[in-house]
């Protein structure tokens, strides 16, 4: 009785790890977390974007943090792949957040008009908070755990959440730290055809040949951001982003960058102060 005790714990357990880990982005738990750990004040939101157009809820790069002095408008991470469809065609997948340049905010759907881009993945943060996950806020934590495999049972003595640290279980090393994790599954630009009633119509590409409901290309972000308040550090906010394929399609070709817009000079005042990249000097 004792071992089919186990085992019936043990299944219960696997079915409740496989059930929360099988979920995909949501975008109702888009939220927006504020990094206010040392001199720079910025905000940041769980799909990707750095800063924003929010007012009353963006701070755009705020330096120093409190003297109303803003330098960066927004910034986005981008990840592009080539691939190759059932039709043989050669294509390229760029995966965006949303933001507030060039109506990235409106690449959706043409019929139902969801997001094609990243959202939020469940087990990250509490939905009952208004906040992504931040070190300093045990309430932004979820209360049922982590979905991760590494950190869904970190949990102390009286049952609660344990911070997901990068330096560890329950390690808190920055001054402020965040996490958060997205992906791709809503971005079905390139997965089908459609009716005119906006549902599939004909199957083009899928990424997971064990899983046929993952759409997108099946990339998975996590992004965490540090501040330290040690006068080595004050002055600058470190961001970490790890792709991962969660598919099984092998990208021969892939590409991780950003889009910023800096507002150099501050607010109001960035309009001759543009950078570029100069390809002769291969410098910004």
């Amino acid at each position: 009785m004792k071992n089919n005790r186990i085992q019936l714990f043990l299944i219960g357990i696997l079915l409740i790890s496989f059930e929360m880990l099988g979920q995909r982005g949501d975008p109702n738990l888009v939220t927006v977390g504020l990094h206010t750990g040392n001199r720079i004040g910025i905000s940041f939101h769980n799909d990707g974007q750095v800063a924003g157009i929010l007012s009353g809820v963006d701070i755009r790069g705020e330096w120093p943090y409190g003297s109303g002095e803003n330098y960066i408008g927004d910034c986005i991470p981008l990840i592009g792949v080539e691939f190759i469809n059932r039709r043989g065609d050669t294509l390229h997948s760029v995966i965006i957040s949303r933001g507030p340049r060039n109506r990235q905010a409106e690449e959706r759907h043409p019929y139902k008009s969801y997001f094609w881009g990243w959202n939020p993945l469940p087990g990250f943060r509490n939905p009952n908070f208004e906040s992504v996950a931040m070190s300093h806020l045990p309430e932004s934590w979820p209360i049922e755990g982590w979905n991760d495999p590494t950190a869904s049972t970190w949990k102390d003595d009286k049952g609660k959440t344990q911070w997901f640290g990068y330096f560890g279980r329950g390690i808190i090393n920055a001054d402020q730290e965040s996490i958060f994790d997205a992906d791709d599954n809503s971005d079905t630009e390139f997965n089908f055809t459609w009716n005119s009633s906006g549902e599939p119509l004909d199957t083009l590409f899928l990424p997971d040949s064990r899983d046929l409901t993952r759409n997108g290309m099946g990339l998975r972000m996590r992004v965490r951001g540090f501040q330290w308040s040690n006068f080595l550090a004050e002055d600058a906010i470190f961001w970490l982003y790890d792709i991962s394929n969660d598919g099984t399609t092998i990208y021969r070709k892939a590409d991780f960058g950003t889009v910023v817009g800096t507002l150099a000079g501050g607010d109001g005042d960035s309009g001759d102060d543009l950078g570029y990249f100069d390809i002769q000097e291969w410098i910004t």
